[in-house]
């Protein structure tokens, strides 16, 4: 009975919304593994330290995805959306020009739209002056922990400026070339 109990704890013990813990150091080997990043609703890499962490920990992304998928889909800050599937991002639904990857999901206009949004084709989409308006984020690391190079619109500076981009997140003020920046974003004005 103990050893029943044993093997199930574990599975009982997850808890999605806890943070980021990479345990400490030990006699076991240091590893990649993934926890779910309640704010941004994403199973995200971390390097493990081989011992402690928390009950937010994953050997796989599957494992994390299937684990905490339901928590973030539950969420009402998520209900207005669309069902996930690979082409009801809002990047897709809206045919935006961006170089991040950003899984937002199309809200339908039924109910309205936010501002700096506006219905098209049934779908709520950003501006072009709500894009070039927006901070710039760098997003956050993918699995292979690169960066690469992209362009975003300063208002500050009213041209298009590099920055660094890890691969996943951050949003639409995101071009791959200067040249796709300044025209979405300079040359339009």
């Amino acid at each position: 009975m103990l050893i029943c109990l044993l093997l199930v704890a574990p599975a009982l013990a997850i808890d999605c919304s806890l943070p980021k813990d990479v345990g400490h150091t030990c006699d076991q080997q240091k590893s990649q593994k993934f926890y779910f990043d309640n704010r941004l609703k994403v199973c995200q890499p971390l390097y493990f330290q081989g011992c402690g962490g928390n009950e937010n920990l994953f050997k796989t992304r599957d494992e994390c995805l299937q684990a905490c998928s339901e928590a973030s889909s539950a969420s009402p800050a998520t209900s207005n959306f669309l069902a996930s599937s690979s082409n009801d991002t809002i990047v897709a639904a809206c045919n935006i020009n961006t170089a991040a990857v950003v899984s937002d999901k199309a809200k339908t206009c039924n109910k309205g739209c936010d501002q700096g949004y506006t219905c098209k084709n049934n779908f709520c989409c950003p501006t072009k002056e709500y894009i070039c308006s927006l901070p710039t984020l760098n997003g956050h690391e993918s699995a292979v922990y690169k960066h690469y190079g992209r362009y975003t619109y300063s208002k500050d500076l009213k041209n298009c400026i590099r920055f660094s981009y890890f691969g996943n997140g951050g949003n639409f003020n995101n071009f791959r070339t200067f040249s796709d920046c300044k025209k979405f974003c300079v040359d339009s004005q």
